[in-house]
Parts: C-alpha cells; sequence; structure tokens
C-alpha cells in the first residue's frame, strides 16, 4: 500500500514540472531580431586639381672633359728641353711648347734638302738654255717642219721640272721634321699626366703626354627607358633640356648649371637604361670642376598637359585610385593612367576629373561602394597641385 502511494507521489510531481516547464515556454518573451549597423569608417580625402607639369628627371654621373687626347712625338730624338708647364695638373694655351727634341740631324736634312732644290733649279735653267739654243739651231739650218720634242729637249725640261717639285716636297718634309721637334699644344686646356722627361729618347709615335681640354665639360646622365618620351626636345626632334647640377664636397654643396646636348643613341641591356650627355661651360669661377667629379643632375623634361598630381597614398593598385563620392559618401576605385611617379606623388594624364576627391587612408578591407565618412585632409597644397599649375576648364 506504501509503495502505492510513493508511486503516486513521484507520478505527480513528474507531471507537476512538466507543466511548470510547459507554461513557461508557453509565456517566455521573444526576442526581437535587429541588424547589426558597421559605423562608416573614417577616410581623410584631398581634391584633385589639373594643370601643366615640368617633369623633373633625376640622374647622376661623373664630370669629364670634352675633349681628351693624347700627344705624341711625330719624330724621333732625345728631349732636350721641357716647358716649366709640364707637369700634370698644370694649364697651357694652344700652340704653346711642352718639349723640345734634339733637331741637328733634322736641321741637317733640311740643308741637304734645300742643296737639291737648288741643283733642280739650275738643272732646270740649263736645260731651258739648252732648248733655246736647239730652236735657233734649227731655224740657222734653215730645216722645214716642226721639230721634235726630242730636238727641243722637251723630255729634259719635264725631267727638270719633276726634279724641281720633287726636291720642294723635300724640304716642305724636312721643315716639317725641324717643326716637329717642337712639340706643341693641340688646343688650351690642363695636362692629365706626363710620360716622358728631360734626356728620354723618344721614337716616332711615342706617347708623351695626355691632355684634355677645359673650356667645356660633359657628363653622362643615365635615364631609365621609360623617360624617353619625357625628355624635352627642340623644333628638330633633337633631345634638349636645361640640366641642374649639384656636387657635395666636405658638408658644402657646390651647383652648376648646364644643357642636354646628345644622346647616346643605345639603350644599355643590363639596365635597361638610355644615356644623355650633358655639356656644362667651363668659365664656371670655380676650381671644384674637374673630371672625375662625382656630380646629383635634375634634367627638366618637357611640359606635360593637363595633369593631375595625386598623392601616391591615394593608390590601391598599381593603377587604381580610391575615389570618394562627396554626396553619397561612399568609397570606390577608379581606373587612371600613370604617367610617371615624382617623390609621393603620381602624374595622373587621365582617369580623373576637377571636383574628383580621392582617399589618403589606406584601407586594407576597401569594397566599392562602401559608406565611409570623409574628412578633408590638412596637407601641402605642392603634394596635390602640378607646378605651372593651371586650372582644367
Amino acid at each position: 500500500m506504501k509503495k502505492f502511494f510513493r508511486l503516486l507521489i513521484g507520478i505527480g510531481i513528474v507531471a507537476f514540472g512538466v507543466a511548470v516547464v510547459a507554461l513557461l515556454v508557453a509565456t517566455k518573451p521573444e526576442a526581437k531580431k535587429e541588424s547589426a549597423q558597421r559605423p562608416p569608417t573614417v577616410v581623410h580625402v584631398v581634391p584633385i586639381t589639373f594643370g601643366d607639369l615640368s617633369v623633373p628627371l633625376p640622374s647622376q654621373g661623373l664630370i669629364s672633359p670634352k675633349r681628351r687626347t693624347t700627344v705624341a712625338a711625330e719624330v724621333g730624338g732625345r728631349v732636350v728641353g721641357v716647358s716649366d708647364k709640364f707637369e700634370a695638373g698644370l694649364s697651357f694655351e694652344a700652340g704653346e711648347v711642352l718639349l723640345t727634341i734634339e733637331d741637328a740631324d733634322y736641321q741637317s736634312a733640311l740643308a741637304e734638302a734645300r742643296a737639291r732644290l737648288a741643283d733642280a733649279k739650275l738643272a732646270y735653267e740649263t736645260e731651258q738654255a739648252r732648248a733655246d739654243q736647239a730652236l735657233k739651231d734649227w731655224e740657222k739650218l734653215g730645216r722645214t717642219g716642226v721639230p721634235s720634242d726630242l730636238t727641243l729637249r722637251k723630255p729634259q725640261l719635264e725631267s727638270a721640272l719633276a726634279a724641281i717639285a720633287a726636291a720642294e716636297k723635300a724640304v716642305e718634309k724636312a721643315e716639317r721634321d725641324v717643326a716637329r721637334t717642337e712639340v706643341k699644344a693641340p688646343f688650351a686646356g690642363r695636362l692629365a699626366r706626363t710620360d716622358v722627361e728631360l734626356g728620354a729618347y723618344l721614337s716616332p709615335g711615342m706617347p708623351v703626354a695626355e691632355i684634355f681640354t677645359t673650356n667645356s665639360w660633359e657628363v653622362r646622365l643615365p635615364l631609365p627607358v621609360d623617360d624617353w618620351n619625357l625628355l624635352e626636345r627642340n623644333a628638330e626632334g633633337e633631345v634638349t633640356g636645361r640640366v641642374e647640377l649639384s656636387a657635395r664636397i666636405g658638408g658644402e654643396e657646390k651647383d652648376f648649371s648646364g644643357m642636354v646636348v646628345r644622346t647616346e643613341g643605345e639603350v644599355e641591356r643590363d639596365s635597361r637604361s638610355i644615356y644623355v650627355v650633358a655639356e656644362i661651360p667651363g668659365e664656371t669661377g670655380n676650381d671644384l670642376l674637374q673630371p672625375g667629379l662625382f656630380v646629383e643632375a635634375t634634367i627638366a623634361g618637357r611640359v606635360l598637359e593637363d595633369v593631375a598630381r595625386v598623392p601616391f597614398r591615394a593608390f590601391v593598385d598599381r593603377d587604381q585610385v580610391a575615389i570618394v563620392d562627396m554626396e553619397k559618401e561612399v568609397i570606390d576605385r577608379r581606373q587612371v593612367r600613370v604617367e610617371r611617379r615624382m617623390e609621393n606623388d603620381v602624374i595622373v594624364s587621365a582617369g580623373l576629373e576637377p571636383g574628383d576627391w580621392v582617399s589618403i587612408t589606406q584601407l586594407s578591407d576597401l569594397v566599392s561602394g562602401m559608406p565611409v565618412k570623409p574628412e578633408k585632409a590638412e596637407i601641402s597644397q605642392s603634394t596635390v597641385e602640378p607646378a605651372l599649375s593651371t586650372t582644367k576648364p
């Protein structure tokens, strides 16, 4: 009997529990479903302006003389005199005697040549007299007809004239040899090195010194092939442009100016570079300008018309920028045409319009059409406006 009551109590407890659970389920509050709203990302934007821009092309190189040559002895002999300026680093004028070769043998050869010329002239005069006498004898004998060339001694006269011409050339050569015993500077310049000294014996063609000009200098400036179209050109299509150069020595910077005068006409295979040559006037008043000086250079490129200077931070890809619609407050990608990168900016010639704003805030999760909260950035105008800027209509 007790077991029966215990069973009923257990069943009642279970039934009561089930009823309570059912009541709780039936009366539970219903949760409202709300979509999560992501707050707009704050991005800093800058305006785009258009204008004309002269593109500076940076490069570097070594100063070299416009003309450099090796002076050689044209005749052989012993060096019997040298100029006081025959030292490396000293300057000289065109035609100045650098060293002197012993000329006794050449003076002797000149005297012999002049003697042979005098003999040749005497032989010609003698033959001329014989020819005149032969004609008179022909006429005295009363012969008719035309006398032969041999009778009038014309072959002998021609031989005598040829001997005079040969003797005159021999004299000229002997005089040149005497003159060549003085080794003269072919142009005004400076000695780079000397190869002989007083008492040395020279053979013809032997180098005696290396010299170079100082009235103008040259510098080879490498540029990437991509910069070829950015070089300025004159009316004939030749490459030109002003070049600003600087050299830093002992913490002091020296500036020079020059002009591009030519290109070397080939592309270097390894570096894919082209070389332009700039010329610098020698009369700079600065003795620092000399061969071997390393200089930094900036070549003034051609003027790009109607271009925009866009901060590099606005780019989300090689040729895409993050553009912001200021009214709808959304961000998007836009394809642009890149002309060249300049320091922290990129020159764009197509793909943007006046009034566009670009984001300089780099977003790792940028999605086209994503809402943003644009804020105008505090940025220098020189960063976003081209040099020589003119407003695009």
